[in-house]
């Protein structure tokens, strides 16, 4: 099987504004998009910082008619995928993280965005061509300190071959 890199799972939807962009024309842009996150970027197209949707409602609760530019409340990118990294590490770092969503970037720029949806997707996609001895996820089931559910945590799970999804043991 050919080896599967984050370029091939990846959606390149995406918002990217400049640290200037007045904080309500980027929150109208994120609830309108229906996405998790903006993502911000300097005029090489650098990726610079990020304000996930839960930092828009911070601040729309400290500061109802409040203005401000999106520098004042971007974070430093803490994680990023490049385009060429394999899907193994991106699933790795989504099981053992708290984002949903990680940027992907090309030589610093940003190129898109990769969450659970897309690689869930593409595994999906895939799973007629994974040979059954591949068991790459099998590490990254602990979660630690963040819940997971009960099948994950017993590690009793299995594959239906009809259906290609996951047979769950009752409780």
């Amino acid at each position: 099987m050919p080896r599967s890199l984050v370029r091939n799972f990846m959606s390149s939807l995406t918002i990217s504004l400049s640290p200037e962009t007045r904080i309500d024309d980027a929150e109208n842009l994120l609830w309108e998009s229906q996405l998790s996150d903006v993502y911000v970027v300097n005029t090489e197209g650098s990726l610079i910082g990020v304000v996930p949707d839960y930092d828009f409602l911070k601040w729309r609760s400290i500061n109802l008619c409040g203005t401000g530019r999106l520098s004042a409340i971007m974070s430093p990118v803490s994680i990023a995928l490049s385009i060429d990294d394999p899907i193994e590490k991106a699933v790795s770092l989504l099981c053992k993280n708290i984002h949903s969503r990680v940027p992907v970037v090309d030589q610093k720029k940003l190129v898109g965005a990769l969450d659970r949806r897309c690689i869930a997707r593409g595994l999906n996609n895939l799973q007629p061509h994974i040979d059954p001895s591949c068991r790459f996820l099998e590490g990254n089931l602990n979660h630690g300190a963040i819940a997971a559910p009960k099948f994950l945590q017993t590690g009793n799970f299995s594959r239906s071959k009809d259906a290609g999804s996951q047979k769950f043991p009752s409780s």
